[in-house]
């Protein structure tokens, strides 16, 4: 989890609900962040991961895709833009429940759907988030030296080093 706000304590966020309304008209994409829990006066729902779900004519335009993938990857904040299939394929992902987009925003960055879409009024801050690449090497300490196989790389690896690996 890091930090999310600029050097002077503003928010790093950007909103790509709105830029999805003003492109596609409001209200015809949905954009879930996964990042939704309890914790919402830590980062107000904000996330580094967005699923957008897009409606059936515009999967169907290949050039649109394009362009509304295009459009998102040019958002300052934003690192990568992924359609279902490549970001399942890169993350090991079940395609029958990944977005038709993944948005993932830049180290210092997070994602939100829209301003009114989030409780921003009770954040504790500085905002902090987690969910995208500048989140994704977890350190570990054990008491004795493994080591530890390079097919450990995943998030549910986690049981097999903890069990096999590092209790032994």
């Amino acid at each position: 989890m890091s930090g999310k706000t600029d050097e002077t304590g503003r928010l790093n966020c950007v909103f790509i609900g709105w830029l999805l309304d003003e492109f596609l008209g409001q209200g015809r994409a949905k954009v879930i962040l996964p990042i939704t829990d309890q914790y919402t006066r830590l980062h107000g729902g904000l996330g580094c991961c967005a699923g957008v779900h897009l409606p059936e004519d515009i999967l169907n335009d290949e050039a649109r895709c394009k362009e509304l993938e295009w459009i998102l990857a040019s958002m300052p904040g934003v690192e990568t833009v992924l359609p279902k299939r490549k970001a399942c394929q890169m993350y090991d992902l079940p395609e029958d429940r990944t977005a038709d987009f993944v948005v993932l925003a830049a180290q210092n960055t997070v994602l939100g759907d829209t301003p009114l879409r989030h409780d921003l009024g009770s954040l504790d801050w500085p905002l902090r988030s987690h969910g995208g690449h500048g989140a994704s090497l977890v350190p570990m300490i054990s008491n004795r030296k493994r080591n530890i196989p390079q097919s450990i790389r995943n998030n549910y690896d986690a049981f097999e080093l903890g069990l096999n690996q590092l209790a032994l």
